[in-house]
């Protein structure tokens, strides 16, 4: 593996040329300035997900946003390596048609949205 002047690098080509470009490898044991490291770590964790997947529901419950939630967890079929929750169906936040076709006001609905996000 090529060694660049920041540690190991991986070469990728890029999309639709002939080019590569160096991407730094991230190898266990790295050491990454800050926390970022034990972020990584933990974001890699699902039953740490599904904690706070259940926390953030408890807090729109608490905060009477009924309307917003995240998926239910299943538990019992949650590990480290697998997180099992419910299927929710709808729309893209992006798919504006999609959206539209879906609420009357859809600046209102993504409004509230964000506000209930920013309160947890």
């Amino acid at each position: 593996m090529p060694v660049g002047p920041s540690g190991p690098v991986s070469l990728q080509k890029i999309d639709g040329s002939d080019g590569l470009k160096a991407a730094p490898v991230l190898q266990l044991g790295t050491t990454v300035p800050g926390s970022t490291e034990a972020l990584l770590v933990m974001g890699l964790d699902f039953t740490r997900e599904a904690a706070n997947m259940d926390e953030f529901n408890r807090i729109m419950v608490e905060l009477r946003h009924p309307d917003v939630r995240a998926p239910v967890i299943i538990h019992e079929l949650t590990s480290r390596r697998i997180i099992t929750m419910e299927r929710f169906r709808g729309v893209r936040v992006d798919d504006v048609e999609a959206v539209r076709a879906r609420a009357d006001d859809t600046e209102g609905k993504l409004v509230h949205g964000l506000y209930c996000w920013f309160q947890t």
